[in-house]
């Protein structure tokens, strides 16, 4: 990356670096790579590496369990290569099928005690070590988790962490995405305790990552 200034160039190295996390399960970091480099694709239009940059993001939604993500950038891949059939550009063969929903929910469904046992470690770890990227990164991971977990309440406590330390170092991504997630969570709540004050929150936090997804093209 020091040593390019091509455009085209950089975003396959994002894309590597992204697929480097993905073999690491550090899914959330992988997305973000792959959002560098989908954004750069969009500017040099190349429509065959947007095509693999959305391919990408939707198979790593899919196994975060954003299913609704999944099937946007999916569909958007789709209508891509569309286009690239009309303008006689083919389509990207490298790469394989995208995720099966049922395949992922089993999964997921199987080992969510083992995931939250695997954050729960990563956290332990990241603090002792005082790594603050891995532990942001691993409160939001598990408190999402938990969140899923109807356990609203440490979801929140989790997801609130994370971002007290994101906006230390000043990550707009990854704050963007867990006031997205505090969002989420602060709905829940609503759907559950019908207070006012937590659909305001909600409203709150989607208000504040809004600006951002909109900016880089992720809404």
């Amino acid at each position: 990356l020091t040593l390019t200034k091509n455009k085209k160039i950089i975003g396959q190295l994002y894309g590597s670096i992204s697929r480097v996390y993905t073999n690491k399960s550090e899914i959330i970091k992988a997305l973000d790579y792959s959002f560098k480099s989908l954004s750069l694709f969009e500017e040099i239009k190349d429509l065959q590496l947007q095509f693999v940059s959305l391919y990408n993001i939707a198979n790593l939604n899919l196994q975060m369990g954003n299913t609704d993500k999944y099937y946007e950038y999916k569909n958007r891949a789709i209508v891509l290569d569309s286009i690239m059939k009309l303008e006689s550009v083919k389509t990207p063969k490298t790469i394989g099928p995208f995720l099966e929903i049922k395949k992922i929910s089993q999964k997921k469904h199987d080992t969510t005690y083992k995931t939250q046992s695997y954050y729960e470690s990563k956290i332990a770890e990241a603090t002792k070590n005082n790594n603050l990227p891995d532990l942001a990164e691993s409160l939001m991971a598990e408190g999402k988790i938990q969140t899923e977990n109807n356990n609203l309440e440490k979801g929140i406590e989790l997801l609130n962490s994370a971002l007290s330390i994101e906006t230390k170092l000043n990550n707009p991504y990854q704050i963007a995405l867990t006031k997205y997630l505090l969002g989420n969570a602060e709905k829940q709540v609503y759907k559950k305790q019908n207070l006012i004050k937590n659909l305001n929150n909600a409203e709150k936090y989607y208000l504040e990552c809004l600006p951002y997804f909109k900016k880089n093209k992720l809404t």
